[in-house]
């Protein structure tokens, strides 16, 4: 659905209560968030049919979810939450939604967080049934709780609930990218490793180029795997952009065993922001397969240097 409500096009962004920085949190919540934007105002409409108040209320929980402290919201506020999320009959986006805002609300303030353990039990299959990025949204949300112990732990999404591409799904939006290392790039990227073994990595590197899976191959993986990296790791440098995607690929099927994703992620987030619309879905689908997967957290030690304008979330629901 369009977003024709500007009062939820606010993007989400880094609570000032956080005392470290916990990516993993940050982009649950994050997530949740866009929900709203997604689904639009026509699902927050029955929350707060005929009252301004609460949707007075509920409209600054959006805006900065963080200044909330205590019970998090009004007993009237809550009531009206509580009873959206238990009618489906009534409007199932509206289920949707008040279930990501009280999933918000226990994250962002865990002393006053609610036990939702019992809407995991009976609408499980409704969230199961959204649309891949709400639904994804939602299940990441609970597995936040699991992990912060907020729910008991038998209230665990599956593997497939926490996704919302599948791999093959990424993997064919990045290979083109990788694919179109030119020649000319071919023998920078051959060469990034002070020009040792010139030749072996310009060999290996065209057999990379040319295999149907644009995998390593096993066993030993120096050649090219150590220029690929090299590159990868400098913007700006010539082949950097299929030599980020080849690397992405690596790291989304071996669920980034050697952290290069989330290396690279932590220094170059802004890069990755910054490339046109197909580059930047593909690589943020990668890095999201990878939260999703549980094989991702950068840490981001300077977090307390960001504000609303350096978001280090992945994208949502963007894709080429």
């Amino acid at each position: 659905m369009a977003d024709t409500n500007p009062t939820f096009s606010v993007s989400f962004k880094l609570l000032p209560s956080m005392t470290s920085f916990d990516f993993r949190n940050y982009q649950a919540l994050s997530d949740l968030h866009q929900v709203h934007k997604f689904l639009g105002p026509a699902s927050i409409y029955p929350i707060t049919q005929n009252n301004n108040a609460l949707f007075k209320e509920l409209t600054l929980f959006l805006k900065d979810p963080s200044q909330y402290s205590g019970m998090c919201f009004s007993q009237a506020m809550n009531d009206a939450l509580w009873l959206a999320a238990v009618s489906p009959e009534t409007n199932p986006d509206a289920v949707l939604t008040a279930a990501s805002v009280l999933i918000m609300a226990s994250l962002s303030n865990k002393d006053s967080a609610q036990d939702l353990s019992w809407l995991w039990e009976e609408y499980k299959d409704i969230y199961r049934a959204a649309t891949p990025p709400v639904r994804a949204a939602l299940m990441n949300g609970f597995k936040r709780l699991r992990h912060s112990r907020l729910l008991p732990d038998d209230c665990k999404p599956s593997e497939e609930d926490l996704l919302t591409r599948a791999l093959s799904d990424v993997e064919e939006i990045l290979i083109p990218i990788a694919r179109s290392m030119t020649s000319a790039e071919i023998e920078s990227v051959a060469a990034a490793d002070y020009g040792m073994d010139l030749e072996k990595h310009m060999g290996a590197l065209t057999d990379l180029l040319d295999s149907p899976t644009l995998a390593y191959p096993p066993g030993e993986r120096w050649f090219p795997a150590e220029v690929v990296e090299l590159t990868s790791h400098v913007q700006g440098r010539t082949g950097w952009l299929p030599c980020s995607a080849i690397m992405l690929l690596d790291a989304v099927r071996t669920l980034d065993n050697r952290s290069n994703a989330e290396f690279r992620f932590e220094s170059q987030w802004r890069d990755y922001r910054r490339l046109p619309a197909r580059e930047r879905a593909a690589f943020h689908a990668a890095l999201r397969y990878l939260y999703e997967s549980d094989a991702f957290n950068p840490q981001f030690p300077n977090y307390h240097c960001f504000d609303t304008d350096n978001d280090v979330s992945l994208c949502w629901n963007e894709w080429p």
